[in-house]
């Protein structure tokens, strides 16, 4: 696995995804009995779901901080015989408007996630696109897309019959970063992880999700900016069916 994740974002996942990946790892030392395949959920054949974000954005590119409603969908597949294999379909888009300085950004990120299930455990990997735009207090404007690519790991579990945690990390390298003027930008790393506990509403078809989701991002717009940084709870309705 050394060899097929960069140095780099082994890096910032050892800084920036520490609490997620402890507790995956508590989890298995301290409850062995956990890898039994019954405490893994009775995952569906497809899904369908979306997941509003309070968010507070703290913007190194504008130099501001606010907070703001941000929305997510997507589209989950399970496969295999114990439904051990799984791809992601995930839209999320985050618009910001900075009251402190007149200052706004607004960013668009497409995922296709791939996962491998080993009991509750999973890893995996993905690929996709970003887009952030930046207006700054001057009137300038940053106009960013780039594609990327990542590592994926986490664990899905029954907490009891009707209540499923679920904690997630992820790292993901841009590439080929644009910029629509042809203006100087560089955007590194992107971390990401959230905790979410999912409650049924209906045994097979309407689920709850409650969690709390963080991510982190360095970009720099003409040599200024220190990094895009956003926490958020969030609340979303998943509706599944299995065939």
């Amino acid at each position: 696995m050394s060899d097929i994740i960069p140095s780099g974002l082994r890096k910032r996942w050892s800084s920036r995804c520490s609490a997620p990946l402890l507790l995956i790892a508590v989890a298995t030392v301290l409850f062995p009995e956990m890898a039994a395949a019954e405490l893994k959920p009775e995952l569906p054949t497809l899904s369908l779901g979306g997941r509003a974000y309070w968010a507070t954005s703290k913007s190194g590119l504008v130099e501001s901080n606010d907070t703001g409603l941000f929305y997510s969908y997507g589209i989950n597949v399970y496969a295999g015989d114990h439904k051990n294999l799984s791809v992601h379909l995930e839209n999320k888009t985050a618009q910001t408007t900075y009251a402190l300085n007149s200052t706004s950004t607004s960013q668009e990120d497409l995922a296709f996630i791939f996962r491998y299930y080993f009991s509750f455990f999973y890893i995996g990997g993905f690929a996709g696109s970003t887009k952030l735009l930046a207006t700054r207090a001057d009137g300038s404007s940053a106009d960013i897309f780039a594609n990327k690519y990542g590592a994926n790991t986490g664990l899905i579990m029954n907490v009891t019959r009707s209540v499923i945690l679920e904690v997630d990390a992820r790292g993901g390298i841009p590439l080929d970063v644009k910029e629509a003027n042809n203006q100087t930008v560089t955007l590194g790393t992107k971390i990401e992880g959230q905790v979410t506990v999912i409650f049924d509403l209906t045994r097979k078809l309407l689920d709850l999700e409650a969690g709390f989701a963080y991510s982190s991002q360095e970009a720099t717009f003409e040599g200024t900016g220190t990094g895009e940084t956003t926490t958020a709870p969030f609340v979303g309705l998943t509706m599944s069916t299995s065939f």
